[in-house]
Formats: C-alpha cells, structure tokens, sequence
C-alpha cells in the first residue's frame, strides 16, 4: 500500500513537472492538462483516504513542486505564463473536487443515507483550505520564475485571488452541503435523530472521486466557471 501511495504522489509531480515544461504547449493546454491532472490525482482510488483533511494540500502541494522544475526548462518569459496556467488549472481541478464533494452528499441525502462523521469533517477541513492554498500557490509559483521576483509574487498572488474568486460558488457550495449533512453537526450520529443509512468511512470519498473519474459525464456543464 505505502509503495503505491509513493508511486501516486511521485507520478503527480512528475506529470506536473512535464506538462509545465512542455516548450511546445498551446495557450490554454497548460491550464487544461494540470486541472484534469489535480482531478485525476483526488480521484484515485484510497487518494483521498490517505491523510485525511490534507489530501487537497497533499495534492497541491505535489503540482506546485512538479510545475516549479519544469518551468526551469522555459525562457522566462514563458515561464510567466505557465506559471499563470498552472494556477488556474490548479483552481479548476480544486473546483472539480470540491463539486464532486457537493453531489455525492446531495445524492447520499435524497437516498437517506448519512456520510460518516469522520468524512464529512475532513471534506469540509479541505474545503475551507482551498482559497489559502490557491493564495500561496501564488507565491510560491513565483519562485520559478526567476528575476523579478518580487513583482512576479505579486502578480501571482492577486491572480490566485481572481483564480479563488472564479470557483467560490462551487466551494460555498460543497461547504453549505456538507454543513447541512446530518453527522457533521453531532458527536454522536445517533444523536441526530436521523434515521438514515449509515455509510462507512472512506465511503464519501470514493463517491466523490467516482464522480470526478466520470468528470466529463457525471458533472457536465455545472463545473466551476473558467477565470477570466
């Protein structure tokens, strides 16, 4: 297990570092490939169990490290942009997850049942992480991008802010749904007054990364909006 899980975080960064790093990329394809790489990397199976409430700063983490080497091979002035890129398909993927995390306590709602108390509140300690990672991606992006660095962070930082901005509604909404899920509130779910089925730990994480697997069926149009 402790292999695999190795193996899942190095390809991460490793995907990152190359897709950063691609001298040939397109406007746009930068952005693109690390969200689908941040929905991939929260929806693997047992990705989201490990570690708990950190899973979203593991994987962010893991993205950052990889973009950062990679953009060491570009002029820098590309590196600028993939650095923006980087961030907003960060943003993107994080909205993904944080959607996906929305549906499946909806759908476990409307079918009576109940996520473990444990799930609910590591998804929620993620979700109220997100717009303090995306804000110092920022910065730390910055680094990779050589001279100037002082300005570089700056410019990074309020981007991170519009990047947050972008996908607020879709982490305010997985945030009022899990508040509202019936566990999150007790220390004891029986306590609730709910008759409901009980759902087992790791349960609404694999719900979650079923959806994000099926992004393109499973969430349609009803992602976070693309940032401007």
């Amino acid at each position: 297990m402790s292999n695999h899980n190795e193996t899942d975080h190095a390809s991460t960064q490793s995907q990152a570092e190359t897709i950063a790093g691609d001298a040939t990329a397109a406007d746009g394809d930068v952005r693109r490939r690390i969200s689908d790489l941040v929905s991939s990397a929260a929806a693997t199976p047992g990705r989201l169990l490990e570690g708990g409430a950190n899973a979203l700063q593991r994987v962010t983490r893991e993205v950052l490290e990889g973009a950062s080497k990679g953009a060491h091979a570009l002029s820098e002035e590309r590196r600028g942009s993939v650095m923006a890129e980087t961030l907003e398909g960060l943003g993107e993927g994080l909205g993904k997850a944080a959607h996906a995390t929305q549906l499946a306590l909806e759908e476990a709602r409307s079918r009576g049942e109940t996520y473990a108390k444990d799930d609910v509140k590591a998804a929620i300690d993620d979700l109220r992480a997100i717009e303090d990672l995306l804000r110092d991606s920022g910065a730390r992006l910055a680094k990779a991008t050589g001279k100037n660095a002082a300005g570089a962070a700056e410019d990074l930082t309020e981007h991170a802010g519009r990047v947050f901005e972008a996908i607020r509604p879709s982490v305010e909404g997985a945030l009022r749904e899990a508040m509202r899920h019936p566990v999150s509130f007790a220390a004891d779910a029986a306590g609730t007054g709910v008759d409901a089925a009980r759902l087992g730990i790791g349960a609404l994480f694999e719900a979650a990364g079923g959806l994000l697997s099926g992004a393109g069926r499973a969430l349609g149009g009803k992602g976070p909006p693309k940032v401007g």
